[in-house]
């Protein structure tokens, strides 16, 4: 009922303007209702020409026959409002032009689903795409669609179009990427095609703190395709150093442009201007990326702790704060006198100066900072100049006596050459035999500290005259348990044989070392001969058990 009132109420206006039968001379009632409907819906459409004498003399208004075929509504400055559906109800258009005006939305399905439609000419607006569900393929006579100047993210489906007139396509200075664009390089039958350049569709303001690890927007993500070209540059930098040539920016021929470690000087705009091969013509360039990094403030380390510790009190605890309250670490950077424990104490192993490293780690808001501290590592007692004091053997099976000066709070521990260990400050080894030459060492210790390391070598022994002992006991006393024959220098050959009382041998050893306990033999005397390089010895020997 409403619906019909309306249109009683439209052809009251229509007869009022001009007479019925005049209308209908020039077109169409469909086309007449059509534009007193787009008027009433966006009156800058029209000017003072409309709705007064014929329809063809009415401003970007075409008539042949009795139908409108042409419409041209061209810089009226129509600000955000959509395209008016009242448009579609001129179905016989072939040209149809809104530009450089400032309709925005989408492109109304009705529009592409005209007929006769030949030339589309949308640029110079604020458009964003086309509605959901057009189907392009019903633009059986276009031979040209220009939607430049506009803000289509999303490339509408014109390779779809199957009008083989279709000739002239406009789709430059829109927010395309490559991967948009490429699908229509395979319209050969496209001989205008315009694509260049594009806009990035975005801008926007990084931060991030001091030191920071920053990695721009994936300019490769955005642009699409494969096989890209990037280029990175700066603008509106302070210190008139171009920060792109600092070593802390990588991948500056990259999608993905780094900073290691930010500073304040690397404020300034960046953009990247990114082209492809396969669109030699197209450049798609960023928009502004400002880039602001933020100062950290200072954190200073200040050490209140001890800097003498003391051998017999290891656990000197380290102590530092900061001016911001952050925590503070510690490290030895020698290991050798003494060690951090987690507990921020000290491990000591000798005397000396130790420098400690405290560290204050960076924040989000203060930079790191770091203090060199020295500890000197002392004893509480008055200690000597240490010294090994020897008292050599003259001669094999002689002892040999090593001592250094003793304090009782002190420990001594003495390593043998034969690896043998003595805890004490002297040392007595009865009798030195050739398997105890070598080398004595001692460490002097105040609870875990090494105050000295000493030691010495005994390489070689002192022979005299051969003495032969000429008796066996071997009886596990230690006395006399072998065949002993006192100084005797391994070094010049030897052989000793054994007979007994009938001159049968019963022993013979060529390089004998001392270690013939007398076997098996029943005690007994017996005879010795025993030849050392050149001289020889003969003598009873007597076996006791």
């Amino acid at each position: 009922m409403d619906i019909t009132r309306s249109i009683r109420k439209t052809l009251l206006l229509l007869c009022f303007l001009f007479p019925f039968q005049e209308i209908k001379a020039q077109v169409l009632l469909q086309d007449s209702l059509a534009l007193v409907a787009l008027y009433n819906a966006q009156p800058l459409m029209g000017d003072s020409t409309w709705l007064l004498g014929n329809v063809s003399t009415w401003t970007g208004v075409t008539v042949q026959g009795n139908r409108v075929t042409q419409f041209r509504a061209i810089g009226k400055s129509i600000n955000n409002v959509p395209i008016p559906q009242e448009i579609c109800g001129l179905d016989t258009l072939d040209l149809l032009s809104l530009q450089n005006n400032y309709f925005t939305g989408s492109i109304p399905a009705c529009i592409i689903d005209m007929p006769y439609l030949r030339d589309l000419l949308l640029g110079g607006n604020n458009l964003s795409g086309v509605e959901a569900g057009t189907d392009f393929s019903h633009m059986n006579a276009i031979r040209q669609i220009d939607i430049s100047y506009n803000y289509f993210t999303e490339m509408p489906d014109f390779v779809s179009i199957t009008s083989p007139d279709f000739e002239v396509l406009h789709v430059y200075y829109n927010y395309f990427n490559f991967d948009d664009l490429t699908p229509l390089l395979d319209r050969i039958d496209t001989t205008s095609y315009f694509y260049y350049p594009q806009n990035s569709g975005y801008s926007t303001l990084l931060v991030f703190m001091e030191a920071s690890a920053v990695d721009f927007p994936d300019v490769g993500a955005l642009a699409g395709g494969t096989g890209n070209s990037y280029t990175w540059s700066a603008t509106g930098y302070s210190n008139g150093i171009n920060p792109l040539a600092s070593p802390r920016f990588s991948n500056v021929n990259g999608p993905v442009l780094h900073i290691e470690g930010a500073l304040p000087s690397d404020n300034a705009t960046y953009k990247c201007v990114v082209t492809n091969p396969m669109l030699p013509r197209m450049v798609w360039e960023t928009g502004s990326l400002a880039l602001l990094i933020n100062p950290l403030a200072e954190h200073n380390i200040l050490y209140n702790g001890n800097t003498i510790a003391y051998c017999g009190d290891p656990l000197l605890m380290l102590s530092a704060s900061t001016s911001s309250a952050e925590p503070v670490t510690y490290e030895s950077l020698n290991t050798d006198i003494a060690t951090v424990n987690p507990d921020n104490t000290l491990n000591i192993y000798q005397n000396g100066t130790v420098s400690i490293r405290c560290i204050a780690s960076q924040s989000y808001f203060f930079r790191a900072d770091t203090l060199l501290v020295d500890i000197t590592i002392a004893s509480r007692l008055t200690l000597p100049e240490f010294q090994i004091v020897s008292q050599l053997p003259s001669g094999e099976g002689e002892d040999l006596k090593y001592t250094v000066a003793y304090l009782p709070e002190l420990t001594y521990h003495w390593t043998l050459p034969n690896g043998d260990t003595n805890d004490s400050s002297s040392l007595t080894i009865s009798p030195l035999t050739a398997s105890d030459l070598g080398t004595y060492q001692i460490q002097i210790t105040e609870g875990s500290c090494l105050h000295r390391t000493l030691s010495t070598s005994i390489n070689s022994l002192v022979y005299g005259k051969p003495i032969i002992y000429e008796l066996i006991t071997p009886n596990g006393d230690g006395d006399n348990e072998t065949f002993y024959i006192k100084n005797l220098d391994p070094s010049l050959t030897n052989e000793v044989s054994i007979f007994n009382a009938v001159h049968q041998v019963v022993y013979h050893q060529e390089n004998y070392r001392n270690d013939w306990d007398g076997g098996n033999l029943p005690v007994g005397t017996y005879y010795y001969f025993v030849k050392l390089d050149n001289n020889t010895y003969k003598g009873n020997l007597h076996i006791k058990r």
